[in-house]
C-alpha cells in the first residue's frame, strides 16, 4: 500500500480518495432511496457529490500530508540505522548483513573475496591531546580516504571505536594488499591537520581472503581472521598490514 500511495504521490491520491468518497456517496444514497422505495430526486444527487467533493479533501488532504512526512521520516530512520553518523560509513549491523550475502554468493559462483580489519594507530593519544571532537574529525577523515580508494561494490564499515572493516568482493589477496597500501599511500600523502599543525595519523591493517575452491567459512570466520592479522600488526609495531595465511599463521603484506 505504501508503495502505491507513494507512487501517486500526495496530491493525486487526495484526488483518488475524493473520488472513491464521491461514488460511496453515491451508492449509499442509491440504496438509501432503494430501501425506501423511492426515486432519488435530483438535488440528492448534487448534495451526494457536492458535500464529499468539499470535506473528503479537506479531511484527507492533512492526513496524507501527515503520512508522507512519516514515510520521510521513516526512511531517514533507515539510513540513519545503517550509516555511521560520524565516519558516514555503513554501520556495522547493515556491513555484516549485505556481507554476508556477498560472501555466500562468492562461494556459489568460487570467486574470491577479502576483508580489511583497520585501525588508527595511537588513536587514543588524539583524543586524550586534541579532544575527542578533533578524534571524531580524525575518523571521518580516514572514512573519507577509504572512501576515495574504494571500488562502487566495496562495503565499508565503522565496526566500532576507532576500527572500520572493509569487505572487497571478488578480490584476492593481491588485490587486497593493494587496497591497503593504497590507503596507506591516500594517509601519507594528505597530513590531518589541528590548527594547521600536522597530526600524524597511522593506521594498522590485518587483512585476510577468501580463496576459491576452499572449504566454505561465513562472515564471522572472516572478521576473526582478519581481526587476528590486525592484532599481529599492532604486535609487530604498528603502521603496517598484515595478512592472514592459515592455520592463525600471519605474513607481513
Amino acid at each position: 500500500m505504501r508503495k502505491i500511495v507513494e507512487k501517486l504521490g500526495r496530491f493525486m491520491t487526495v484526488i483518488l480518495v475524493t473520488l472513491a468518497t464521491i461514488i460511496a456517496s453515491l451508492i449509499l444514497t442509491n440504496i438509501v432511496h432503494l430501501i425506501i422505495d423511492a426515486e432519488v430526486p435530483p438535488s440528492n444527487t448534487i448534495v451526494s457529490i457536492i458535500v464529499p467533493a468539499i470535506i473528503a479533501p479537506i479531511v484527507s488532504f492533512p492526513f496524507f500530508t501527515l503520512l508522507f512526512k512519516v514515510f520521510e521520516l521513516e526512511d531517514e530512520n533507515r539510513i540513519l540505522a545503517a550509516h555511521d553518523p560520524v565516519t558516514g560509513l555503513m554501520s556495522r549491523r547493515a556491513l555484516i548483513a549485505q556481507a554476508a550475502s556477498l560472501l555466500s554468493f562468492a562461494q556459489r559462483k568460487q570467486t574470491a573475496v577479502s576483508m580489511l580489519f583497520i585501525d588508527i594507530d595511537n588513536f587514543k593519544t588524539i583524543n586524550d591531546k586534541h579532544g575527542h571532537l578533533i578524534g571524531d574529525n580524525a575518523l571521518h577523515r580516514v572514512g573519507q580516504y577509504i572512501n576515495a580508494v574504494k571500488r562502487d561494490s566495496d562495503l565499508i564499515a565503522r565496526f566500532g571505536g576507532d576500527e572500520l572493516i572493509a569487505f572487497l568482493p571478488d578480490t584476492n589477496k593481491e588485490g587486497a594488499l593493494h587496497f591497503a597500501e593504497k590507503l596507506q599511500a591516500v594517509l601519507k600523502e594528505n597530513p590531518f591537520k589541528v590548527n594547521n599543525e600536522p597530526v600524524h595519523l597511522a593506521l594498522s591493517i590485518g587483512v585476510t581472503t577468501h580463496k576459491p575452491n576452499t572449504i566454505p567459512i561465513d562472515i564471522d570466520e572472516m572478521i576473526r581472521q582478519s581481526d587476528l592479522a590486525l592484532y599481529d600488526a599492532k604486535q609487530r609495531g604498528k603502521n603496517c598490514t598484515v595478512n592472514y595465511i592459515a592455520d592463525d599463521e600471519f605474513e607481513l603484506g
